[in-house]
C-alpha cells in the first residue's frame, strides 16, 4: 500500500481547519422537533391519540444507537494511506442529466467530482460551497453570490453562466433527479459573472434543499464531449477512469478551492480513490478482509463476525425513513376507523424490528408517520399501544366478519413486516392473505386509486418536512393509502409558501396530529444501517438519507 507522510506544523492552521470541519459536520442526535431547514427571510453566509400501559417497552436495538457522529479530522501528525477502495453499488452511467443515473448512489458519486451551490450538513444547516452568500426575501426569488476562484476540471472558470446552463439542461431532462430539483424555476437573471437570481413559478420555502442536492455542470464540457462531459465538475476528485458497471477511478484535485491548503475544509491525505462494484456479498467481504477494500457495507446477518474484529470499525445509525402500513381508504374494512384502530392495537412493532430487520433498527416511538430525525417531528404524540384486548374491542365495532384482507409488499424487509402483521392480526381473528412481489410489480400494483390491496407495507423517505407531500397529496404515487383530507391538503399547500419557520412548524404538527387521529398510515419502524470501515479510516459523513460523503475520507497507517 502506498503511504505518505503529512505533518501540520502551524497550530493556527490546525485550529482553523478543525473549527471549520466541526462546524460543517456537527453530530445530530435530536429525534424531536428539530429546527427548520433554514429561514428564507435571512441572508446566509459563512458566519452565517392514544396511550396505554399494554405496549411493550421500546428497547434499544442490538447495535444501532440512532445517532450519527460527525467525522473526526485527521491527526495532525500521522502516516496516511494514499489509496482507498470503496465497494459501491452498480454505476452504469455518469451523467446527472440522464434518467439512467437515477440510482441510490447518484448523490454519493456526484459529491466526489462536483459541487453544489450550498451544502446541507448533518444538522440541516446550509453552509457555503460554490455560493458564498445566498438570500431570499419572499421564498420565490433566490439570489446567489458565487465564488470567483473556482475552476472546472477542464480548466474552465466557474461562473453564473454555468448555473444557468445547469438549470436549463435540468429542465430539459425529465426523469432525471435534477429535473425535479429545478423544474420549478421559472426564470433566472444573471446579475454578473458571480451573481445569479433564480425565480420560481411559485413560492417554495424549502427550495434550498433542492439547491443543496443539485450539482453544477459545465456547458463547454457537454458541448465538447457529450459522453464524458458529465464527468467534469468542480469537486475535490477528478474522474480519471470510468468502466461502467465495474469501477470509477478518482484522483485528488490538488487545486480544489476547498482543500485545507487553500483555506478550505478538506484535508489532503488520500491521493487516489476507487469505487468498485462487487455483486456478490461474500466476495465483497473477502476484499475487506484481505485489505483490497477499506470501505463497504456489512449485512445484519454478517455483522456478528466483524463487530468485535479489531481490523474493522462499524459505523451504525438509524436511517431517516419510516416504514409503515398504509390503509387503503377506498376499500371496505381498511377505510373503517374502527378496523384501523383494531389493526393498530394488535401490531407489535418491536417484533417487527426483530424479525424484519434482524433487530437492527428502531420501533416507531410516536403516533404518526414522520422521519426519525426530520425537523418538526411531533414526538409528543403517543403511539397507539400494543393491546390485543383493545384491538378485539375495536374489531367488534367494525363491519369485519372474517373476510380475507389483502396485504402487499415489494421488498425483502417489508415482506417480512407483512408476515409479522399477518401473524399479529390472526391473534384477533383477522384473515390475511399476502401478495409479496418485486419492487416494479409492487409500484404498478399500488398506484393511486387502483390498488386492490387493503394494506400496503412500504417505506417512506423523509428528508425535509415537505417530503410528507409525497404521501399525503392526491394523485401522488407515494400516497399508498389513497388518502385525501382537505384540511391536510390546505395545510401542506400553505406550509409550502409560509416563510416563518414557527408557523410552518405549527402546520406540520397539526398535520401529524390529524394523521394520528385518522390513521391512514401506521408507522412501524426505522431501519438501521451498518457501514464497515477498515481500522484507521475516518473523515466520512454518513447522512441519515444514505447520501454519504466520502470526499474527506482518509486512513491512518496502523502500527
Amino acid at each position: 500500500m502506498k503511504k505518505t507522510k503529512r505533518i501540520i506544523g502551524l497550530i493556527i492552521c490546525l485550529a482553523l481547519s478543525f473549527a471549520l470541519f466541526a462546524g460543517c459536520n456537527k453530530t445530530d442526535t435530536d429525534t424531536g422537533t428539530g429546527t427548520g431547514t433554514g429561514s428564507s427571510t435571512t441572508t446566509n453566509s459563512p458566519s452565517g391519540g392514544n396511550s396505554g400501559s399494554s405496549s411493550p417497552s421500546p428497547s434499544p436495538s442490538p447495535t444501532n444507537t440512532g445517532t450519527i457522529a460527525a467525522p473526526e479530522p485527521p491527526p495532525a501528525v500521522a502516516e496516511f494511506v494514499e489509496h482507498l477502495t470503496l465497494i459501491s453499488e452498480n454505476i452504469a452511467i455518469i451523467d446527472l442529466f440522464n434518467p439512467a443515473m437515477a440510482t441510490a448512489w447518484l448523490i454519493v458519486v456526484e459529491r466526489m467530482y462536483s459541487d453544489t451551490l450550498i451544502y446541507r450538513n448533518l444538522e440541516n444547516e446550509y453552509v457555503p460551497r460554490l455560493a458564498k452568500e445566498w438570500s431570499t426575501a419572499d421564498g420565490k426569488n433566490y439570489n446567489f453570490k458565487l465564488r470567483d476562484d473556482v475552476y472546472f476540471h477542464n480548466g474552465e472558470k466557474f461562473t453564473a453562466a454555468d448555473v444557468a446552463f445547469t438549470v436549463d439542461k435540468a429542465k430539459d431532462s425529465p426523469g432525471a433527479g435534477i429535473y425535479d430539483n429545478f423544474r420549478q424555476v421559472d426564470s433566472y437573471t444573471i446579475v454578473n459573472d458571480y451573481e445569479i437570481t433564480l425565480t420560481l413559478i411559485d413560492v417554495n420555502v424549502e427550495f434550498y434543499f433542492n439547491v443543496a442536492s443539485s450539482y453544477i455542470m459545465n456547458e463547454k464540457a457537454y458541448n465538447d464531449d457529450p459522453v464524458k462531459g458529465g464527468w467534469i465538475g468542480t469537486g475535490p476528485w477528478v474522474i480519471s477512469e470510468f468502466r461502467p458497471s465495474e469501477r470509477i477511478e478518482f484522483t485528488r484535485n490538488e487545486n480544489y478551492y476547498g482543500n485545507e491548503s487553500n483555506g478550505g475544509w478538506l484535508p489532503v491525505t488520500t491521493k487516489t480513490f476507487t469505487f468498485v462494484y462487487v455483486a456478490e456479498t461474500t466476495s465483497a467481504l473477502i476484499m475487506m478482509e484481505n485489505g483490497e477494500a477499506q470501505l463497504g457495507t456489512v449485512s445484519n446477518v454478517d455483522l456478528p463476525r466483524y463487530k468485535d474484529d479489531p481490523r474493522f470499525q462499524i459505523k451504525d445509525y438509524i436511517m431517516n425513513n419510516c416504514n409503515y402500513l398504509a390503509f387503503n381508504m377506498l376499500k371496505p374494512f381498511s377505510s373503517d376507523i374502527n378496523f384501523r384502530l383494531a389493526v393498530a392495537h394488535c401490531i407489535n412493532r418491536e417484533q417487527m424490528v426483530e424479525i424484519a430487520v434482524d433487530g437492527f433498527g428502531a420501533a416507531v416511538d410516536h403516533g404518526t408517520l414522520w422521519g426519525f430525525r426530520t425537523p418538526f417531528k411531533a414526538s409528543e404524540i403517543p403511539r397507539i399501544p400494543f393491546d390485543l384486548d383493545k384491538a378485539a374491542e375495536y374489531l367488534a365495532l367494525s363491519g369485519y366478519n372474517g373476510e380475507t384482507i389483502l396485504i402487499t409488499a415489494g421488498m425483502a424487509h417489508t415482506i417480512k413486516q407483512a408476515q409479522v402483521a399477518q401473524q399479529n392480526m390472526a391473534k384477533i381473528g383477522i384473515n390475511v392473505e399476502i401478495f409479496d412481489t418485486d419492487p416494479g410489480t409492487f409500484a404498478s400494483f399500488t398506484t393511486w386509486g387502483h390498488t386492490e390491496a387493503h394494506i400496503v407495507v412500504n417505506s417512506a423517505v423523509f428528508a425535509v418536512p415537505s417530503s410528507s407531500r409525497n404521501f399525503l397529496l392526491p394523485n401522488m404515487n407515494a400516497n399508498k393509502a389513497n388518502y385525501e383530507n382537505p384540511e391536510v391538503i390546505q395545510l401542506l399547500e400553505t406550509a409550502a409558501v409560509t416563510v416563518d419557520d414557527a408557523e410552518r412548524e405549527r402546520m406540520y404538527r397539526r398535520i401529524q396530529q390529524i394523521l394520528a387521529d385518522e390513521i391512514p398510515y401506521l408507522g412501524t419502524l426505522h431501519m438501521g444501517m451498518n457501514r464497515m470501515e477498515a481500522a484507521g479510516v475516518g473523515g466520512v459523513t454518513y447522512f441519515p438519507d444514505n447520501n454519504w460523503d466520502f470526499t474527506g475520507a482518509y486512513m491512518v497507517v496502523q502500527g
